[in-house]
């Protein structure tokens, strides 16, 4: 992976998919497109910034933002 960068405007382009479009390239938007390529279904993923998981590249998990129980985070990724 990649660091996000400032993206460069390019020109639009038109793609036809076979398949689903899934909105973000978070957690859940690449969790959809696994399980739909281990089913055979053809996606494609859109993503706002220039890279993948870009929330957790800008705003990293601490433990005062966590979900995990009690409120700990892990200290090295």
């Amino acid at each position: 992976m990649g660091s996000c960068k400032e993206k460069r405007e390019e020109p639009a382009k038109r793609v036809w998919v076979n398949g689903p479009i899934i909105i973000g390239a978070g957690p859940s938007g690449l969790a959809a497109s696994a399980s739909l390529s281990e089913h055979g279904v053809p996606s494609m993923i859109l993503e706002g910034s220039n890279c993948i998981a870009s929330l957790w590249q800008h705003k990293p998990t601490t433990a005062s933002n966590s979900t995990f129980p009690n409120n700990s985070a892990p200290f090295h990724y």
